[in-house]
């Protein structure tokens, strides 16, 4: 593994700053997610989750969905909703790399279809 402690240097000294604040979230989402799948990727695991103490591994579960679901929704939505600026959003990785105004892709039509 090639660890570093900063951003490649190939990347434009104007995006180092948003490119650390992002790859910091994409390792740490994907670490919940790991623990997701490691805890209740299998059949066997989640049988055995359920033997020992299922309200607590059913809370952890949904939040660890929880967490995944609102750390890539923080690193795609936009610094400003509407009229009301985020003032706990220091980046705005939309705007730093030339994507402000533009669509961002969404599954909720195919969520409500198979949760509806």
């Amino acid at each position: 593994m090639n660890a570093r402690l900063g951003p490649d240097k190939r990347i434009p000294e104007k995006l180092r700053e948003t490119y650390a604040h992002l790859a910091g979230n994409v390792m740490w989402t994907y670490g919940a997610y790991e623990e997701l799948m490691f805890l209740f990727g299998t059949s066997e695991n989640v049988d055995l989750l359920n033997e020992t103490v299922p309200a607590f591994f059913v809370r952890h579960q949904d939040l660890l969905i929880d967490d995944i679901a609102l750390s890539l929704s923080r690193m795609t939505d936009e610094k400003q909703s509407g009229s009301r600026k985020q003032p706990s959003r220091k980046f705005d990785v939309g705007s730093s790399l030339g994507l402000t105004g533009r669509a961002m892709p969404t599954t909720a039509d195919g969520i409500e279809k198979e949760v509806g």
